[in-house]
């Protein structure tokens, strides 16, 4: 898998539309997650759904990933065994889709939308009322909702 993660990426460069800033996720997300865990140095032919079940497992215990980066990071791993499967026909299926990630728990989410207080709110306000560009107007709107 280690293997085929950088010619993945290059593949992904070259013949896809995916945008640089994607690019840098992937590696990010990679090089966080993937790239010193022991199951990188599996040929991919011998890994099983329960060998990432294992690793999803070990990842949401502490509920310290969020149900999105955990998802990011699954469609890394799709996509490394998609090209796997479709471009270098070594593998025929893709273990990771038989994994129902509905078991796992993660962190939850802040969906706070309160960001400023009250007491801030009208200090803003008060701030930019003379101002009369669209970015204070759209504030007031903003603030006044």
């Amino acid at each position: 898998m280690a293997d085929l993660y950088p010619e993945w990426l290059i593949w992904k460069r070259d013949n896809t539309s995916i945008a640089n800033v994607t690019l840098k996720e992937h590696a990010s997300l990679w090089n966080q997650f993937m790239k010193d865990d022991d199951i990188i140095n599996v040929p991919m032919a011998d890994l099983k759904a329960r060998d990432f079940m294992n690793l999803f497992r070990r990842w949401t215990k502490s509920r310290q990933l969020t149900r999105k980066r955990f998802n990011n990071i699954k469609s890394l791993i799709n996509g490394i065994f998609e090209y796997a499967i479709s471009e270098c026909e070594i593998l025929e299926r893709n273990v990771v889709k038989d994994i129902n990630c509905q078991q796992f728990t993660f962190k939850p989410v802040n969906n706070n939308d309160d960001v400023f207080s009250i007491k801030e709110r009208q200090m803003m306000l008060d701030h930019i009322s003379d101002i009369e560009d669209v970015y204070s107007l759209a504030i007031q709107l903003t603030f006044m909702s």
